[in-house]
């Protein structure tokens, strides 16, 4: 069970027609190509690129930083069904990322997220000092656990599969609530890798809603 069989499958369960994704070069390759998203009517690719991976991965240069892809979406009004997230996986950037997806959905739709549910603590440490390279989860879960915790009226659970498929059925617009503040201030787990890796564990199911691949596929294919 990869990222692209979740998105395909929600894609068939609602009759969704439009997705955009939100990439960095480092975390988002192996998307380029696939025909999961062929099957889409329209699909919008955003890449953009900070300072770690322009340092150290070629050709990355031209492509804009977020801050500059977040100015150049509220300049040009986007409204997709299904956005897919894997993003630099700094707990800023996720953030940052997931409420870029949230401004697409204004009529609901859906968020998935890759690397949501790290597998262990090496997997959810700091940020690699190189912009490519090895595989990293780091602080994406935090951001997960923070901004569902702050939305009212949407579901979320991640399935368990390919470091953590994190899926958010975002209600439509009178029916949910972006709490930025507590997002910004009022983190869940501790600071520190060690104490939020513990907490994490702790609190886990509580936080996660996580969901079997057997579990999954049984919604999936439930009329």
């Amino acid at each position: 069970m990869r990222k692209w069989d979740v998105i395909d499958t929600l894609r068939r369960q609602h009759g969704l027609h439009s997705l955009a994704q939100i990439l960095t070069p480092s975390t988002g390759r192996d998307m380029h190509g696939r025909p999961e998203l062929a099957r889409f009517g329209a699909v919008t690719t955003l890449m953009y690129a900070g300072e770690p991976i322009q340092r150290d991965i070629e050709d990355t240069r031209q492509l804009p930083t977020l801050d500059e892809l977040i100015a150049w979406r509220r300049a040009n009004p986007l409204e997709v069904e299904l956005v897919f997230i894997d993003c630099w996986h700094s707990y800023d950037d996720s953030v940052r990322v997931l409420e870029l997806a949230l401004s697409m959905l204004p009529r609901g739709g859906f968020i998935v997220m890759h690397d949501c549910d790290p597998p262990d603590a090496e997997v959810a440490g700091p940020a690699p000092e190189h912009g490519g390279g090895e595989y990293w989860c780091g602080d994406s879960w935090r951001a997960f656990v923070d901004v569902t915790a702050s939305l009212v009226g949407c579901e979320w659970f991640v399935v368990e599969s390919d470091f953590g498929i994190g899926v958010i059925t975002v209600a439509p617009p009178r029916r949910t609530l972006l709490k930025k503040r507590r997002i910004r201030r009022k983190k869940q787990a501790p600071e520190g890798h060690e104490a939020g890796w513990n907490w994490l564990v702790e609190h886990r199911s509580d936080v996660l809603h996580p969901m079997s691949i057997a579990d999954w596929q049984r919604r999936a294919t439930t009329p």
